[in-house]
């Protein structure tokens, strides 16, 4: 995704659309692990290039939006244990629940800016620097978690998120330095 932004941004006009349909094509190509997130990249680009959520600050939307979110959670998880051999269905749901899930966190958090709440814009930007490393980690790092995983498991998966990240991370600053010479 980040690649694809940065050669979209090119193509200033048309970046989101491309974003958009390169989603497209991930949700319905690639895996569920990838294909659940298709939209949240392109989604997060949209939301942050907004200047005013208070169009989704209205009672109703709130209240249609939890109650949404709280149905996809719900059935995301029937989804995954009566229909574990469709990959379409889960998809799909997995994709609507990642989605609301985004725009919600993006949404609290231009709320909570816009009333003048300090925000600990300093954790986003060390996430924010290791981000792109973490995006590639996790996906393999989660193979170590067992359904139900146990403390141990996610202990173990943030450490070796967090290890393989910094080192990837290293690796990518090397490789750039090296280039620019």
């Amino acid at each position: 995704w980040y690649i694809l932004f940065y050669v979209f941004s090119f193509l200033k006009k048309y970046k989101l659309h491309l974003l958009l349909l390169s989603a497209v094509c991930v949700w319905v190509l690639t895996d569920s692990l990838h294909a659940q997130n298709a939209f949240s990249f392109s989604i997060g680009v949209l939301m942050a290039q907004m200047k005013d959520v208070s169009p989704f600050l209205r009672k109703r939307y709130i209240w249609i939006g939890l109650f949404g979110g709280v149905l996809l959670f719900l059935g995301r998880d029937y989804v995954k244990v009566y229909y574990h051999n469709v990959d379409l269905l889960w998809k799909g749901v997995s994709l609507f629940y990642y989605g609301v899930l985004t725009m919600t966190v993006i949404i609290v958090y231009k709320i909570l800016s816009n009333k003048g709440v300090k925000l600990p814009y300093s954790g986003l930007f060390i996430v924010g620097a290791f981000s792109y490393e973490l995006y590639l980690v996790h996906g393999y790092a989660y193979s170590i978690l067992i359904t139900p995983a146990s403390v141990l498991m996610i202990t173990e998966f943030v450490i070796v998120c967090i290890i393989g990240t910094y080192l990837l991370n290293r690796f990518n600053k090397v490789v750039v330095n090296a280039l620019q010479k």
